[in-house]
């Protein structure tokens, strides 16, 4: 009975390894940069701090008519009344118009910036999601998604020397902006509760109906404010971001987050086997796995028949 005969050196690995399993970085979308949503969404907020001075106006107009009325002063008559209010109503109705315009278009562009954070510095934080589902949830959309843009405005800067990838200098804009959107919501929220003058302003004292036209004046004002103020955060996240991008994405190549990207200066490497150098191809008319050690040579071309191994 005859016994196979090994063809390798004994202890000495065969010539074939199998690559070694490298763990890949997590995948990340490539960035786009905003700038043209950045540009359409300051513009609307341009246009919503004017629509927003004007339903201060109509605030504060309506509530000296109901003053003059409380007062007896004589000044205003029950249709002046009438007037005031069909001009808040009208200002009103412009404003959230353009409200719903801009917010859809501002959602866009901060879940843009979210998600172009993510791709410079990796996940973390709240997120592309919350840059969304933020603006969705009764008065944590006065917070949540000013602290969403925050943590992206740290992810698009230079990280602090020894610092993690979000470790960069937040926006003071997105602070300022929060507050002054959240406290001029609150204001002009504040006139709802005021009626008609059809049903007597809900049956609610004069001083109270004043109070409230007060408060919706001074909401519209800061509003205002923090329309201006959300113009120049955009116009300001916008452009860092997009310096951002060019500086880890220069020259047009994409790397995902977490990948080690080649110098671009290092010259061309050929592609060789990832277990090791190619090796020589065998000699000629050898067989290609090679001959037991201390075998004879095989015969020239055209000689006797060709070598076998031997057999026990």
């Amino acid at each position: 009975m005859s016994a196979a005969v090994s063809y390798y050196q004994p202890g000495q690995p065969a010539p074939f390894q199998p690559p070694p399993m490298v763990a890949a970085a997590p995948y990340q979308p490539p960035p786009t940069p905003a700038d043209g949503l950045g540009i359409a969404t300051t513009i609307l907020l341009g246009i919503m701090a004017l629509l927003a001075l004007v339903v201060a106006a109509t605030q504060f107009n309506e509530y000296s008519v109901v003053d003059d009325i409380i007062n007896t002063t004589g000044d205003s008559s029950f249709g002046d009344l009438i007037d005031a209010d069909d001009g808040r109503g009208a200002a009103l109705a412009f404003f959230y118009l353009g409200y719903a315009a801009t917010g859809i278009l501002f959602v866009i562009w901060q879940y843009r910036h979210s998600r172009n954070a993510q791709s410079l510095a990796g996940p973390g934080g709240l997120g592309p999601p919350w840059a969304i589902a933020g603006w969705f949830i009764p008065l944590a959309a006065l917070v949540l998604p000013g602290v969403e843009l925050y943590q992206s405005s740290q992810a698009s800067s230079p990280p602090v020397p020894g610092g993690g990838p979000r470790s960069g200098k937040g926006s003071g804009l997105v602070i300022a902006w929060m507050v002054a959107f959240a406290l001029g919501s609150l204001g002009l929220s504040a006139s709802f509760f005021v009626g008609t003058q059809e049903d007597g302003f809900g049956g609610m004292d004069p001083e109270d109906v004043r109070t409230l036209l007060l408060l919706g004046s001074l909401g519209g004002l800061v509003l205002a404010v923090a329309a201006v103020l959300g113009a120049v955060m955009v116009h300001s996240l916008t452009k860092q971001q997009t310096r951002r991008i060019n500086e880890v994405y220069g020259g047009g190549m994409y790397v995902p987050w977490g990948a080690q990207p080649p110098a671009a200066w290092a010259p061309a490497q050929p592609a060789g086997a990832p277990w090791g150098p190619t090796p020589p191809p065998p000699p000629q008319d050898q067989s290609p796995w090679g001959a037991p050690p201390g075998s004879p040579p095989p015969p020239p071309p055209g000689g006797p028949a060709p070598w076998h191994p031997p057999t026990q």
